[in-house]
């Protein structure tokens, strides 16, 4: 009623859908009586469709965002060192902030070093000669795989190691 008492004539409506649920309409107006012809609703489903994956797109997006949340606060939380490795290049891109109490260098300083900075000869040694098996056996789906340890001993920043379990 109160479009009408604005003036509008003609709604078009077009439902916006995710896999077969509905998320929401879009809704076009017009001032003048059977404004909206066939060749109208066509181009109305279109954008709906646009429209419907543009919304899901955002979801997934507020998702990842609130997991990546969730992770980071965990991470950085954990008494626990927690490391992402590029493991072609050998490099850390991620370190967890416990670094510095086990090992004394900052996260942004572990970044900047190398697996042989990182390491002991020995221990090196061992991470370059595991790492490519037990990332095969991981995308393989051995469930061993996940849960594997190897003890290795780390250069401190006082110039001591420690030594700690990988996993």
């Amino acid at each position: 009623k109160q479009l009408v008492s604005e003036g509008m004539r003609s709604l078009l409506s077009a439902l916006l859908m995710d896999q077969n649920t509905p998320i929401g309409s879009l809704v076009l107006v017009a001032d003048t009586s059977e404004f909206f012809t066939t060749e109208y609703q066509e181009i109305a489903t279109q954008i709906a469709a646009q429209l419907a994956i543009a919304v899901r797109q955002m979801r997934m997006l507020d998702e990842v965002h609130q997991s990546e949340t969730q992770y980071r606060l965990l991470a950085e939380n954990m008494v626990d060192v927690i490391w992402v490795l590029d493991a072609a290049a050998l490099r850390f891109t991620y370190i967890s902030p416990s670094v510095q109490q086990l090992r004394g260098y900052t996260p942004e300083e572990v970044l900047n070093q190398t697996m042989a900075e990182a390491f002991t000869p020995a221990s090196l040694q061992l991470m370059i000669d595991s790492l490519p098996e037990r990332i095969e056996a991981f995308v393989a789906g051995d469930s061993q795989a996940i849960s594997q340890a190897h003890e290795v001993e780390q250069v401190c920043k006082d110039g001591s190691t420690v030594w700690t379990e990988v996993v």
